[in-house]
C-alpha cells in the first residue's frame, strides 16, 4: 500500500517536465514506441491476456475512458481483462485490419456526419497533449457532483500530459501510451463510441 502511495506521489509530482508540450522523440524511443503499440494491437486483436498484462504498468494500472448515456467517465483498473470488458456491454476491440507502420502527427479526428476519420492508419501524436482524464473529472465534478481530491486531479493531469494518443482509425481504436522508467506502457483506453448519445 505504501509503495502504491509513493508511486502515486511520483506521478503527480516527479514525472513533471519529463515531456514537454511537444516530445523531441530520439530513435530508441521512437523504435521503443512503435514496438510497445504493435504489442498493444497485437494483444487486442489475439486477446492474448499474458501479452496485455505486460503492457499496463503494475503500479500505475489504466484508465478505461467510456460513455453511458451522454457523458463520458473513468475508472482506474491494475489490468484488463478480455472476458470482463469496462463498460461490461461493450466487449474489447478485435483489430481486424494489419498495420505496416505508424505515422507521427496530429490525432484524428472521427466525423459524424461523415462516419470517417480525419485520416487513416496508425496515428501517433507526440506534439499534443489532450486533457482526457481530467475534462471528464471535471465535468463530472460539476455535473453528477464527483468529488475528487486535489491529488487525484493532480495524477489525472500528469497522467494526461505524460500520455501520448494513438489511434488505429480502421478498428476505431484509440488509446494513450505513457514512459514510465524507460518502457512505454498503456496509460488510457479510450471506449467511447462517439456518435453514440
Amino acid at each position: 500500500m505504501l509503495k502504491k502511495i509513493i508511486f502515486l506521489l511520483v506521478l503527480v509530482f516527479g514525472f513533471d517536465g519529463a515531456f514537454a508540450d511537444s516530445v523531441k522523440m530520439d530513435k530508441q524511443m521512437k523504435k521503443s514506441l512503435d514496438i510497445a503499440v504493435a504489442k498493444v494491437l497485437e494483444a487486442f486483436k489475439t486477446q492474448d491476456q499474458k501479452a496485455i498484462k505486460t503492457l499496463v504498468n503494475k503500479k500505475a494500472g489504466v484508465y478505461i475512458i467510456f460513455r453511458r448515456g451522454i457523458m463520458d467517465e473513468f475508472t482506474h483498473v491494475n489490468y484488463i481483462d478480455f472476458k470482463s470488458p469496462i463498460p461490461e456491454y461493450l466487449p474489447y476491440n478485435h483489430i481486424e485490419k494489419k498495420y505496416y507502420s505508424l505515422r507521427y502527427k496530429k490525432a484524428p479526428t472521427f466525423s459524424c456526419d461523415s462516419e470517417k476519420w480525419s485520416d487513416w492508419g496508425i496515428i501517433v501524436d507526440v506534439n499534443n497533449r489532450y486533457n482526457a482524464l481530467t475534462d471528464i473529472a471535471i465535468a463530472q465534478k460539476k455535473y453528477n457532483e464527483v468529488n475528487y481530491t486535489t491529488s487525484e486531479f493532480g495524477i489525472y493531469k500528469n497522467i494526461d500530459k505524460q500520455s501520448l494518443k494513438v489511434v488505429a482509425t480502421a478498428d476505431d481504436f484509440v488509446f494513450y501510451m505513457i514512459l514510465i522508467d524507460g518502457k512505454w506502457y498503456l496509460s488510457i483506453l479510450d471506449r467511447v463510441e462517439y456518435c453514440s448519445a
